[in-house]
């Protein structure tokens, strides 16, 4: 699957950003949850209104990362499937690594297979001869 230079560059971004939001978001939260919880104890309140104010600004935001995410597996994983040159074991291994570890597997997947336009040596395919597939070593022939 090729992909003109600026979809290359919106999928970059959109990859960068799942690497990068889970780090920012409980940056957020961690300072939010800080600060409530130190003016509860100084002043025995309940939490203050901007508490409610932040959390609903955040709130689509997260929301919007969810469709990215899982936007972002659809177009990997199609692109998993229709990358022919890549060998299979590398393809399972992908496709399984960005459901589970999407963060992480999305970023290496995009630099080695998307943003190039040629797969990398290390991971193509290996040439088989018709003696290895059929199970025939070369001295019996």
């Amino acid at each position: 699957m090729k992909l003109a230079r600026n979809q290359k560059l919106v999928v970059g971004a959109a990859t960068l950003w799942m690497l990068a939001y889970p780090f920012l978001f409980l940056m957020l939260w961690f300072g939010m949850f800080a600060t409530i919880f130190a003016s509860v104890a100084a002043r025995n309140e309940p939490p203050p209104a901007p508490f409610f104010g932040i959390f609903l600004c955040v709130l689509p935001l997260h929301l919007l990362t969810i469709g990215v995410m899982f936007a972002l597996m659809i177009f990997y994983w199609a692109h998993i499937i229709k990358n022919t040159t890549t060998s299979d074991t590398l393809r399972v291994l992908f496709g399984v690594g960005i459901f589970w570890f999407g963060y992480f597997v999305m970023p290496f997947y995009f630099f080695f297979f998307v943003w190039r336009d040629e797969t990398p040596a290390w991971a193509r395919t290996q040439p088989t001869s018709s003696a290895q597939t059929t199970g025939v070593s070369a001295q019996n022939t």
